[in-house]
């Protein structure tokens, strides 16, 4: 991998760890997730994978580690995945400027989808029944979704902006 992508995937990793301390006392309020989904679209899949899992690596270490930080990153990269396929399948339908609220409909729906992975992992953990644990935590789920919706916009202008001015 390339230094410029190494050290990339550095700043953005400690910008993210840096939102998840500024948005703590709001609940699944945080904009990491619409970062993630734009680092897929627009550096790649791996290197967003990669931002997450070490976003959720060092955040563990910092707020408090347990088997849920290795859930957190298999949830991310589930989702990445998922969100690239979807995207190159988006491309093959529809041109890039008409993909705009498709995109943030589906950045906010990618947000309900991490609660239901996760919620799958933490019941099976807790010795708990799935169902009424993830329907325990769709008020979460909802803020998470709506925070990735209304953050992806913003991110994505900035990415587009930097590989704009870059490609001149």
């Amino acid at each position: 991998m390339p230094v410029k992508k190494i050290t990339l995937i550095a700043l953005l990793t400690s910008l993210c760890v840096v939102l998840r301390y500024a948005f703590g006392l709001f609940p699944n309020i945080k904009p990491i997730t619409a970062i993630f989904l734009v680092v897929c679209l627009k550096v790649g899949l791996f290197e967003s994978i990669l931002l997450a899992c070490s976003t959720m690596l060092v955040t563990g270490f910092l707020m408090g580690f347990g088997p849920w930080v290795f859930w957190q990153m298999g949830t991310y990269t589930l989702i990445l995945v998922v969100w690239k396929l979807a995207s190159r399948f988006l491309a093959v339908f529809l041109p890039e400027n008409s993909q705009g609220w498709i995109q943030i409909t589906g950045a906010g729906l990618m947000g309900f989808f991490y609660g239901f992975v996760i919620s799958i992992f933490s019941a099976i953990f807790y010795g708990s029944v799935f169902w009424p644990y993830w329907l325990n935590g769709l008020s979460y789920d909802f803020l998470h979704a709506l925070s990735t919706a209304l953050f992806y916009p913003l991110i994505i202008r900035i990415f587009r902006r930097y590989y704009h001015e870059k490609n001149q």
